[in-house]
């Protein structure tokens, strides 16, 4: 996976969330999984733009979100 922008200081490689992919069939659960994974690993900051809890939903939210368009996209679908 790419690393995490906008949630640290530095970007941040989220293996954990790549790894509970590997070898899986892809299904909302999986997505799931390595949403939590990716939201244990980011490190948000607090700042005027948004809270850390805010950010770490954010990170919850865009890996179910590319997954479910990276699958659509491998099957042939529209990525839209």
């Amino acid at each position: 996976m790419r690393p995490f922008t906008c949630q640290t200081p530095t970007p941040l490689p989220a293996d954990g969330a790549a790894a509970v992919l590997i070898g899986r069939a892809p299904c909302e659960a999986l997505y799931a999984e390595a949403a939590q994974r990716a939201q244990q690993t980011a490190c948000p900051i607090d700042d005027v733009r948004g809270t850390v809890a805010q950010r770490r939903h954010l990170v919850g939210v865009l890996v179910k979100r590319a997954l479910r368009r990276a699958v659509a996209r491998a099957r042939g679908g529209s990525d839209a």
